[in-house]
């Protein structure tokens, strides 16, 4: 039984390895660069550059992040019992979404009102701006926040230090943070009049997914694991 105990910790110990991480770096970083080319290269001489890295980085991340969403039932479904707490594929995806997403948020300043960040979010009075530009600026900036805790905590100390069950549970935002990232391009791109049947599809795509992992949560979420600890 000992034995057993300690091949399944060096097997989870073994799954916390940015090694396999970055064997899964490939399969990310090929698809979003192929997406951003395509959205630079299709918007840059129309709008500018700022606006092109924008949407780039904005569409990009959120693809990132529905195909995140979408790692675990497709395990499940392959492999027919439930997911790991790590899987590599899932940390890389994720990782790359919030990374860009916050990329996103930093280039898309100077596409508005000279890149004066506090217009983005109040009016000329000092009042909080609530008009649809205004909403959309806001939820993304309470996107940005959630993606900066998954961020700070996709990382093998974070695991080890919170634990299985509170490490799943603090990662559950990730489906709040995927919905108000589709709200707010639904929201900037109505105003703009532009990308609104994408931006819809984008809603609509990431909706389905959060219906799919919170029905099914209880079959496919990963099931709490114990992790080793080297000390």
């Amino acid at each position: 039984a000992t034995s057993e105990s300690s091949t399944g910790e060096r097997r989870i110990a073994g799954r916390l390895s940015y090694r396999s991480d970055m064997r899964a770096f490939p399969s990310v970083i090929t698809p979003a660069a192929a997406i951003c080319v395509g959205v630079l290269v299709g918007v840059w001489w129309s709008r500018g550059a700022y606006a092109a890295l924008s949407l780039a980085t904005g569409y990009t991340a959120a693809a990132l992040l529905l195909a995140t969403l979408l790692v675990t039932p497709l395990f499940c479904l392959r492999r027919r019992r439930r997911a790991p707490l790590h899987l590599p594929l899932r940390r890389s995806l994720g990782v790359h979404a919030g990374l860009l997403a916050l990329v996103h948020t930093a280039v898309s300043f100077p596409v508005n009102h000279g890149g004066d960040v506090a217009r983005f979010f109040f009016d000329p009075g000092g009042g909080v701006l609530l008009n649809r530009f205004g909403q959309s600026n806001w939820l993304g900036l309470i996107a940005d926040v959630l993606f900066v805790a998954l961020l700070a905590t996709s990382t093998d100390g974070s695991l080890r230090w919170l634990g299985g069950r509170r490490w799943k549970r603090l990662h559950l935002i990730v489906f709040a943070a995927a919905v108000l990232t589709a709200l707010h391009a639904l929201g900037y791109q109505s105003v703009r009049g532009a990308w609104v049947g994408l931006t819809v599809a984008l809603l609509v795509a990431t909706a389905g997914l959060v219906v799919l992992r919170v029905l099914g949560r209880r079959s496919l979420a990963p099931a709490p694991e114990r992790v080793h600890d080297p000390r």
